[in-house]
């Protein structure tokens, strides 16, 4: 005979119970490893509670640290702790224990997606920021597909998905050996001698020719003509590193009065740079000196707040579907890469205010899809719920692509550092809707 959870929960009998692993809805998850049937909710919702609350620390601690130390070493590290992490949730049947490795892992997961996210920027150029976002979002989505299409079709266990995670885990940590530093960051902070070492580098691994014949046209670089046969490491100039040698120019020896103001000018940046990269404290008074700054993180960290609220709605929200529930992951996990591939078009279409033309559009298509949810007779029209629900997944998928991009309005010397603190902002709202 069938019986509920609440039933053997409340019996005062220990009732012997067999789980029906041909229902397409059973899983063989941590309910069974945990022993969570007769845990009350709120223990079991603690793991995601916990989860954002880490992501949130994370955010705090951890998003300065890029901005100060490279990119490449936070990243090396958070993704070395990650796995033992793994392998600890894998192995343990503790509901305490999960908790606390849930909440380290959100400390990690900020630490690892922020590094990624700005490194993939920092090395790519400016007209291709754009595109490398899409991919990051769209391969963000192609997980959860293969996800559901795991438990739809190959396995109810969850071993094999956490196996996984932890054996790609372990390919990062090898593959973090291969990648160098951000050139843009080392730039940034006018490490010339390591710059032209990482891009040598990058250009052998490209089988590119190092040879700055072919580098002549280069926007960010400028380079002797007597030079042009040597090696790139020993040889190449960048225009910041040759301004830099006007800063110790005085007024009298100066070709030109707009020399020395250069030198004056380039010599306060250069300051500003060294004392942003030595002191948090620094940093984040110069930060606060610029009213632009200022305003556009908070106009960042509000939107933020927004877009991933509405997304937490609209996965809370249960409609109508013809399929099972794994189906439906994977079909409205379709529905959200393609407003992230949309959302990259709308934004390369417009060439003045990019951004907010398509956070305009985005949280339009979401307003009309939540209205639609709202106003709707579910029970009448469970398709035309459907539909709306779809719309206002694929609006709140455009408006990610707009918050994601909206980072490039800061300097490379901030970007970890606001990219961090808006999303402490998302999580922040994931946290609050888990109540």
């Amino acid at each position: 005979m069938e019986c509920t959870a609440e039933e053997i929960c409340e019996s005062d009998f220990k009732i012997k119970y067999y789980i029906d692993w041909d229902d397409i809805d059973s899983l063989e998850n941590w309910v069974e490893k945990l022993d969570l049937m007769c845990v009350p909710e709120w223990d079991i919702y603690r793991i995601s509670w916990v989860y954002y609350l880490g992501e949130i620390v994370g955010c705090l601690c951890m998003a300065r640290i890029p901005d100060l130390f490279g990119r490449k070493i936070p990243l090396a590290v958070t993704t070395a702790i990650q796995f033992p992490v793994l392998i600890a949730i894998i192995l343990t049947d503790s509901l305490t224990f999960m908790t606390v490795l849930a909440f380290f892992l959100g400390i990690l997961h900020i630490g690892i997606y922020n590094g990624c996210y700005i490194d993939i920027c920092e090395y790519t150029h400016t007209k291709w920021k754009n595109h490398v976002c899409t991919v990051l979002l769209v391969f963000d989505m192609v997980t959860v597909i293969i996800i559901g299409f795991y438990w739809r079709y190959i396995s109810k266990n969850w071993l094999g998905l956490l196996i996984f995670a932890a054996s790609l885990n372990g390919l990062s940590i090898a593959g973090m050996f291969l990648i160098p530093e951000s050139p843009e960051y080392l730039y940034s902070f006018y490490r010339f001698n390591e710059l032209r070492e990482v891009i040598a580098r990058i250009a052998k691994w490209n089988k590119a020719d190092s040879n700055l014949e072919d580098l002549t046209q280069s926007q960010i670089m400028i380079m002797s003509q007597e030079s042009k046969t040597k090696d790139l490491t020993q040889f190449y100039r960048f225009d910041t590193e040759l301004d830099l040698k006007q800063i110790k120019f005085s007024k009298d020896v100066a070709v030109r009065q707009d020399s020395y103001v250069d030198s004056i000018k380039k010599g306060e940046e250069y300051r500003k740079s060294v004392e942003i990269q030595r002191s948090v404290k620094a940093g984040i008074q110069e930060f606060f000196k610029n009213p632009e700054w200022v305003r556009n993180l908070i106009l960042n960290m509000a939107l933020w707040a927004l877009v991933v609220m509405n997304y937490q709605i609209n996965d809370y929200y249960e409609c109508f579907f013809p399929g099972d529930q794994f189906e439906f992951l994977m079909a409205i996990s379709v529905v959200e890469l393609i407003g992230y591939v949309v959302g990259g078009f709308v934004f390369e279409s417009f060439k003045v205010k990019p951004a907010t033309n398509l956070y305009m559009i985005s949280f339009t298509i979401c307003l009309v899809g939540s209205l639609g949810i709202l106003l709707n007779d579910e029970e009448e029209n469970p398709w035309l719920d459907l539909v709306f629900t779809f719309i206002s997944k694929f609006g709140v998928a455009m408006a990610f692509q707009g918050v994601y991009l909206a980072n490039v309005l800061f300097p490379i010397v901030f970007s970890s550092t606001t990219f961090g603190v808006c999303c402490m902002m998302g999580s922040t709202s994931a946290f609050v809707s888990v109540f």
